[in-house]
């Protein structure tokens, strides 16, 4: 027998209560045949599956989905814990899939003793990703890594002193404004309405259709001011 562990930061995913059931029921049926356990050892089974909640006062907890009633979840959800344990003889394992408003709160762990644990940790962790990629969102483009943002924040500042330069025309100037501007949007106005996970809530509902408006808003402003600005002359003679 050998055991095997393995955690790894997930991307962004949108979460319902869906997708929870539909983890619920792989955890209770498909890893107990990815672990081999037979009949004969079902009396012997421990098993226990949950559901954390976590918002500003603290956290719930459901041995099951469906015991969660409220249609959507409340507003102040700022993660979700989903675990899965299985004890018997000579085996047992362990797995924690994490949903989190921000990335170091998002990952998953799993945990397993038994033969060929390294293969069965494998196909348990491709069958979990199997299911969750369905939800999954473009909200990580919102939070590159540490990497690209410290580049990202450095081209957007230099942009804003190019800005406020004395040697910058006033096309320069409203040009490089506008890239600093954005900047200013992007690192702190566009996570204000998207966490790095998402949850079926009505106030992130709500938090989509500003989105969704604002960015609407954000690429007619840059088409009419740039792309168009020879054809708005001709037409509009400004």
């Amino acid at each position: 027998m050998s055991s095997y562990n393995k955690q790894s930061t997930i991307s962004t995913f949108f979460v319902n209560k869906s997708l929870i059931e539909s983890l619920e029921n792989y955890f209770n049926k498909e890893i107990i045949e990815i672990i081999n356990l037979h009949s004969t050892e079902e009396q012997k089974i421990h098993k226990s599956f949950e559901i954390l909640l976590h918002d500003s006062h603290g956290q719930e907890s459901y041995t099951s989905i469906k015991d969660y009633k409220l249609p959507l979840f409340r507003n102040d959800v700022k993660g979700i814990t989903v675990e899965f344990k299985v004890f018997a003889p000579n085996k047992d394992v362990k797995i924690s899939l994490r949903f989190g408003s921000k990335e170091e709160n998002s990952d998953i762990s799993i945990t397993l003793s038994d033969e060929n644990a390294r293969e069965k940790v494998s196909a348990i962790e491709h069958g979990i990703l199997s299911i969750i990629d369905h939800n999954k969102t473009l909200n990580w483009l919102l939070f590159p890594n540490q990497y690209i943002g410290s580049i990202a924040f450095i081209v957007f500042a230099y942009c804003g002193l190019l800005a406020i330069s004395s040697n910058s025309s006033k096309k320069e100037a409203f040009i490089y404004g506008s890239l600093l501007w954005s900047g200013v949007i992007y690192f702190w106005g566009f996570p204000y309405f998207k966490g790095y996970c998402s949850f079926d809530t009505n106030k992130q509902k709500q938090l989509d259709k500003w989105f969704n408006w604002l960015i609407m808003g954000l690429a007619g402003f840059l088409l009419f001011t740039s792309l168009l600005t020879s054809f708005r002359r001709s037409i509009f003679g400004f």
